[in-house]
């Protein structure tokens, strides 16, 4: 065998081989690039799931708030009432004046409270009408009638101004930012452990 064809035999075998490296980089590179997709989209799926969680516990937090501002409400129309209705709009008060006017926002709640404390107010007079003293929000039977200050402690810590204030603090937990505040933190810190469980494992 000339030197001429014993370069050609080793030319050919490290072009063989050359190309056989090449194929494996390519297969390699492949499984690479499967691998990483892959574990991107198990990345992806958990923090999907994380932020399925974090809604749901949002929504039903919300949906919690909607059916006790509504408890609230009723409660504080059954103890004002007087013909009108109390509602609620955008995470504040409304009254609904027998008349057919609506009132809104800071009118709506003063008028309410103002009905609050003359039902209150009623309610106090009663008692001492009937010999009874009364000491905040309770009646004490069978004692002295003491009027002027008690009847004022009786209206500030009356069960009608009491049940009103829940009702419009309940409605305020209704509107659109306080909704999207108890939608939101929730899947705030699910996405936050999704990330750090992706980052764990």
């Amino acid at each position: 065998m000339t030197l001429i064809a014993s370069g050609r035999g080793l030319l050919k075998r490290a072009n063989v081989g050359q190309a056989n490296v090449a194929k494996a980089e390519a297969q390699e590179e492949v499984l690479r690039v499967q691998r990483q997709m892959a574990d991107e989209a198990a990345e992806s799926q958990v923090l999907g799931t994380a932020g399925g969680i974090g809604g749901m516990v949002g929504a039903n937090r919300a949906f919690a708030n909607a059916d006790k501002a509504a408890e609230a409400i009723d409660a504080a129309n059954k103890l004002v009432g007087n013909g009108s209705q109390i509602g609620s709009s955008g995470g504040n008060l409304t009254f609904a004046e027998s008349g057919g006017s609506v009132l809104k926002g800071a009118e709506a709640t003063t008028k309410i409270t103002e009905l609050a404390q003359t039902a209150d107010l009623a309610t106090a007079n009663q008692a001492l009408a009937a010999g009874e003293v009364v000491t905040g929000a309770e009646v004490v039977a069978g004692a002295e009638v003491v009027a002027g200050a008690e009847l004022t402690t009786a209206v500030a810590g009356g069960e009608a101004l009491a049940t009103t204030q829940a009702a419009s603090l309940a409605a305020g937990n209704t509107g659109a930012m306080a909704t999207l505040g108890t939608v939101a933190a929730p899947i705030a810190i699910a996405l936050g452990i999704g990330f750090l469980f992706n980052e764990l494992f």
